[in-house]
């Protein structure tokens, strides 16, 4: 899905960052998609990030977009909204109401046109994407620290009277 949008939608300036380990066929059926799609030359091919790299990448990211066909949370959204990035995931990550409810990105279906829009909007508004990155930071501080996680334990088993 991301392939496709990002040719059909990103600006000609824009460069995409495809971070993670992978099936040697699968990065090479990736490669060679970016080939027939023209866009061979805007496409990064990181590998595993670890550790600072990992966090550095978020940070340094326009936009964090994860249209995938299941994702049982998506933890890397989370670490990209704690740095900063807005984010773009689909209606099958499952926190997807909860960016949706936010405001910190945006929530599509897994089709390639509404993953375009949604790319074409975003990356042509630079200071809404700002704007919304400092939000999805406040966003995944205050739902997400383990302060926040162990406040909401403490208030469920006050709730049913510990």
């Amino acid at each position: 899905l991301l392939l496709p949008a990002f040719a059909e939608a990103a600006p000609s300036d824009a460069a995409l960052a495809l971070v993670g380990p992978g099936e040697a066929g699968y990065v090479d059926g990736l490669r060679s998609q970016g080939e027939q799609l023209g866009i061979a030359d805007r496409l990064i091919f990181t590998g595993m990030l670890n550790g600072s790299e990992r966090i550095e990448a978020l940070a340094d990211a326009d936009l964090f977009a994860l249209p995938s066909y299941q994702e049982n949370f998506g933890v890397a959204v989370i670490e990209a909204a704690a740095a900063g990035t807005p984010v773009l995931i689909s209606d099958q990550v499952n926190i997807w109401d909860e960016v949706e409810a936010s405001g910190v990105g945006r929530v599509v279906p897994c089709e390639v046109a509404p993953v375009a829009g949604a790319l074409r909007e975003m990356l042509a508004d630079r200071a809404s994407l700002k704007e919304t990155g400092a939000s999805a930071r406040v966003w995944a501080r205050d739902n997400f620290a383990w302060t926040s996680i162990a406040e909401r334990v403490d208030a469920m088993y006050d709730a049913v009277g510990r």
